[in-house]
């Protein structure tokens, strides 16, 4: 997944800002010589993402897709898995980073998941909100997460962590959890944090 002398073609796209949130998302895409691309998804994802990560992508010939988000809508976040899937990438979430709710299950879309021992990835209920804006289960959404990773050959044990912890908490993932449920991950060394930064860093306006 590490990719070298990249030209950064980028696209900027606004989100809806939620509280606290105070950047609008960015998705990159770099593309090599040989057809590989890596992409970039920074901050809240909402619907219509999905699209835009499918324009970027039409022709990707490998490579992978770096996730740093507080999650979003959860059907972006999971037909942005499933174009991960169907396109053949990896996923990787960087040293310190966070990629949670409907960002963790776009990552566990990834052919191969990188992590590192300082990446923060979590997952809880599918929820939706009532007229006072409280967050209520919602049984439908969480069918939809089922059969997500039902297709992405996890097992029974990855949905129950997926879905488990209320939607006001969170299950924070790390290695030795993701081997005992069934989600095999790469966990990422220091000799990968060169390839990895320069990726996060990458600049929308910068140049090889």
């Amino acid at each position: 997944m590490a990719l070298s002398s990249l030209r950064v073609v980028s696209l900027l796209c606004n989100l809806l800002v939620l509280p606290g949130m105070a950047d609008a998302a960015q998705v990159f895409a770099n593309f090599g010589p040989d057809g590989s691309c890596a992409v970039t998804f920074k901050g809240e994802i909402k619907v219509g993402d999905e699209n835009i990560f499918n324009a970027l992508t039409p022709d990707c010939n490998g490579g992978g897709v770096l996730l740093k988000s507080d999650g979003g809508s959860l059907t972006a976040g999971l037909r942005i898995g499933e174009l991960i899937r169907q396109k053949g990438l990896e996923t990787a979430v960087a040293f310190d980073a966070r990629c949670a709710s409907a960002c963790a299950l776009a990552w566990l879309g990834g052919t191969k998941r990188y992590m590192s021992n300082s990446s923060q990835i979590g997952f809880h209920a599918a929820y939706t909100r009532d007229d006072k804006g409280t967050p209520l289960e919602s049984g439908l959404g969480n069918a939809l997460v089922g059969a997500y990773l039902t297709e992405l050959g996890l097992p029974r044990s990855t949905v129950i962590f997926v879905a488990s912890a209320k939607p006001n908490q969170m299950n924070w993932l790390d290695s030795a959890d993701a081997t005992k449920i069934g989600i095999k991950v790469v966990v990422l060394s220091k000799q990968d944090y060169q390839w990895v930064d320069a990726l996060d860093r990458s600049d929308p306006h910068g140049s090889d």
